[in-house]
């Protein structure tokens, strides 16, 4: 059973994303809060939040980022409709992805499973949300080749390693070899810390 907390000042959405979990196998909807002051403040077990972005008081973001603090946090995926966020900010906050708030329910539950799994949720419709950043052409020090190219390209896309090694034919172990070496490059540990990064470059 996967426990949501849902955080959005916003009633009409707040209500569907219930609704929607309520419904669904495999879900229990934890808490339903309006700010980020009462998400902090929540006691239950809560394994994945849906947060807002855009609310009054302590934002979406801030929010995100003393959650994804604590001791073996949850998933937090950010809501977004309008944002004054830039992808790498919320990366940098610790956040899981992005849900659009008119998402249907069918790829609301596979994006929260696929969180779980720990694949990072980067659907169009909500990063096509976020603030423009001036972007660079990806660093030859970093993404070395074609093969890099595409990887990269397959991760900021938001697939599975699997699914990369798949559509480029390699083998998995060669793509989180070559994503770990990408990551070593510019000083980071992890694959969601490399999309902070790149999502600045021209890929």
């Amino acid at each position: 059973m996967i426990r949501v907390g849902i955080c959005d000042d916003e009633l009409i959405v707040l209500d569907y994303l219930r609704q929607a979990l309520e419904q669904a196998d495999g879900f229990a909807v934890a808490a339903t809060v309006a700010d980020g002051e009462s998400a902090l403040d929540v006691d239950a077990p809560v394994d994945v939040w849906l947060i807002d972005i855009r609310m009054p008081g302590m934002d979406g973001l801030e929010t995100a980022r003393r959650i994804k603090a604590r001791p073996a946090p949850p998933a937090v995926l950010l809501l977004t409709s309008l944002s004054t966020v830039t992808l790498s900010e919320a990366v940098a906050a610790g956040v899981n992805g992005f849900l659009h708030k008119d998402l249907p329910v069918g790829a609301l539950v596979a994006s929260i499973r696929a969180a779980m799994a720990g694949v990072f949720v980067n659907s169009p419709e909500s990063v096509a949300t976020l603030r423009e950043t001036t972007r660079t052409p990806a660093p030859a020090s970093v993404v070395t080749d074609g093969m890099d190219r595409e990887i990269l390209r397959l991760v900021m896309e938001g697939f599975g390693y699997h699914e990369i090694a798949e559509a480029l034919e390699i083998s998995e172990s060669t793509v989180k070899k070559r994503v770990g070496a990408m990551a070593r490059r510019v000083g980071v540990h992890s694959r969601p810390r490399l999309m902070g990064i790149a999502v600045d470059w021209i890929i």
